[in-house]
């Protein structure tokens, strides 16, 4: 019946990390041509510390240096990039314990677009309901090798307000998605390219990239484009999933190479 008292911990003994990288993020001061370059020098277990901000117009590369940074409470993200800044994670390894790892968001004005870029780096997300990406008006990249890997949602768009064109896009250079039950959910696809493909990626199981879309109103209201020439996208490659409130529609390619979904009138 005797009751002891023990020390809580963020049962980890990365905390010098954590705080290390804390830092460098708040005293970045790169620009978008010349970026603040920051090293990681051991892994992070993020244990209750909050969620990193890059925002105020940061713009910062991590080379994780192939080190891991974990969220282990499974419900904060790891990163919020915002306000213009832009994040490239090179060589790093995120997961999210369950939870989105990375939240980016733009506001629906000025020209400077919050961007992310994944560069040979993995995602992790190990289950859960929430995504392994979150955007709102903003730019996620995906290049080289890297992966997204065992997420239900690896990259979701909010229904929130229309925010300008060309804002809310997804770029792919290459990488693979493993294990990813719905791979792109775009909930707000307007009058704009969304997807944007230099290379297709790799997808295991079916082979195809899933796409599931909430799309409303008339007229054409989603596009998939392959921005350069020896990229060919073919309608056999995606696997769509399309609700658009009992109306008919029908996807297309068209005579530029741009996959369509048009709502019928």
């Amino acid at each position: 019946g005797t009751r002891i008292q023990l020390p809580r911990y963020n049962l980890t003994d990365t905390q010098a990390e954590y705080d290390a990288l804390a830092k460098a993020i708040s005293e970045a001061t790169g620009t978008p041509d010349n970026p603040t370059v920051i090293e990681l020098t051991g892994d992070i277990l993020m244990g209750e510390n909050p969620s990193f901000r890059i925002e105020g117009d940061k713009h910062i590369v991590i080379d994780g240096k192939g080190h891991t940074i974990v969220r282990s409470d499974g419900y904060s993200c790891i990163f919020l990039v915002s306000d213009g800044s832009s994040l490239i994670l090179r060589n790093v390894i995120l997961d999210g314990d369950g939870g989105s790892t990375i939240q980016m968001s733009s506001e629906t004005s000025g020209t400077d677009i919050t961007t992310v870029t994944l560069e040979d780096g993995v995602i992790l997300q190990n289950g859960g309901s929430r995504p392994a990406i979150w955007m709102y008006g903003a730019r996620f990249q995906m290049k080289g090798n890297s992966i997204i890997k065992d997420v239900d949602v690896a990259i979701e768009g909010d229904d929130a307000p229309t925010p300008e064109p060309q804002k809310s896009s997804v770029h792919f250079y290459g990488g693979k998605l493993l294990n990813c039950q719905t791979i792109i959910n775009l909930i707000s696809i307007q009058e704009f390219p969304k997807i944007h493909i230099a290379q297709m990626p790799q997808i295991d199981g079916s082979g195809k990239l899933k796409i599931k879309s909430g799309f409303g109103g008339t007229g054409i209201i989603g596009q998939i484009v392959a921005p350069e020439d020896d990229c060919q996208l073919n309608l056999d490659d995606f696997d769509f999933d399309v609700w658009t409130d009992d109306k008919p529609y029908k996807i297309y390619l068209d005579n530029d190479g741009i996959i369509k979904i048009k709502v019928e009138e």
